[in-house]
């Protein structure tokens, strides 16, 4: 009776975050008025769009960009100077960044808690 409780326990501050995980969709499902338009169900299609973005600005940044010892930084400078070569490197930066969430997203979702908290020493917060 004592280990079942203790299980049951360690296990609360899991449900905590799922029922809290949970919730953000539901709500994200009610602002975005129906299922379909939740971002959080299209990650294939936004990392496909993100990596078309990264192609295109990576391919403006790409013509301007100088390498070299001498001339890395200036072409870099060179860039940032004009509004449209410092707009792609935001885009692209940012894109980038994107890019890496959207297509982790799914993965940290679907973590297996359990597994993860058995092959810890010692549990620090599952």
């Amino acid at each position: 009776m004592a280990e079942t409780r203790t299980i049951y326990a360690g296990r609360r501050r899991l449900r905590a975050l799922e029922r809290g995980w949970t919730a953000g969709e539901r709500l994200l499902n009610r602002l975005a008025g129906w299922q379909a338009s939740n971002p959080f169900y299209h990650l294939g299609t936004l990392a496909i769009f993100l990596l078309f973005v990264l192609i295109g600005t990576g391919i403006y940044l790409t013509i301007f960009y100088r390498p070299g010892s001498d001339r890395a930084y200036g072409s870099v400078v060179a860039l940032s100077a004009t509004w449209p070569g410092s707009l792609m490197r935001s885009i692209h930066r940012y894109a980038a960044d994107a890019l890496i969430l959207v297509t982790e997203w799914n993965e940290f979702k679907q973590l297996d808690m359990e597994r993860i908290k058995s092959l810890m020493r010692q549990p620090i917060l599952i």
